[in-house]
């Protein structure tokens, strides 16, 4: 909150990098540039139905998905490979082989720049759609700090995808 004022008193022009994997900067930027370094996974609870997962938004997002199956989590698994981080992937609301990480989002954790405090937006508050999130569409407004994920445990293959369902034609459904 302190460097969003500093900012703010200076009038500079400010952007907001994860891990910078989706971008194209510029020889010089001006202003300031906020790197989410966010790091850490923690089990928050499980019971029959699914695991809460709260995550830092600097966390890489392939490196989650490849922990959480280590750790006998399945869910993530159409969503491995994507680049960036854990903080940037609502922003998108990314998605691979019929999947979005919006089905996953219990809560998200970010500092709303405008009011200035630190606000915690359920799912349903996320308007996720495809490719899009509220995040999206106020840019600026949010800075994702952490991301909760309701992992079910009801886990099964989906590979109702066009391009998943002819490698495996017996199964897609």
């Amino acid at each position: 909150p302190a460097v969003i004022s500093d900012i703010a008193k200076q009038n500079l022009p400010w952007r907001v990098l994860g891990g910078g994997s989706n971008v194209i900067l510029p020889d010089t930027l001006p202003g300031a540039t906020l790197l989410i370094n966010i790091l850490g996974q923690e089990i928050l609870s499980s019971d029959e139905e699914a695991t809460y997962l709260s995550v830092g938004a600097g966390v890489g997002w392939h490196e989650l998905v490849a922990w959480t199956l280590e750790n006998n989590m399945p869910g993530f698994e159409n969503l491995a490979l994507i680049p960036g981080t854990v903080g940037a992937a609502p922003i998108q609301n990314i998605g691979a082989y019929g999947a979005e990480i919006g089905e996953y989002i219990d809560r998200i954790e970010a500092f709303d720049v405008k009011e200035h405090t630190f606000v915690t937006l359920p799912k349903e508050a996320c308007h996720f759609g495809y490719r899009d999130s509220f995040f999206k569409q106020n840019p600026g407004r949010c800075i994702v700090t952490k991301v909760v994920f309701k992992l079910p445990k009801a886990w099964q293959a989906r590979i109702h995808y066009a391009d998943l369902a002819k490698q495996f034609p017996a199964n897609a459904s």
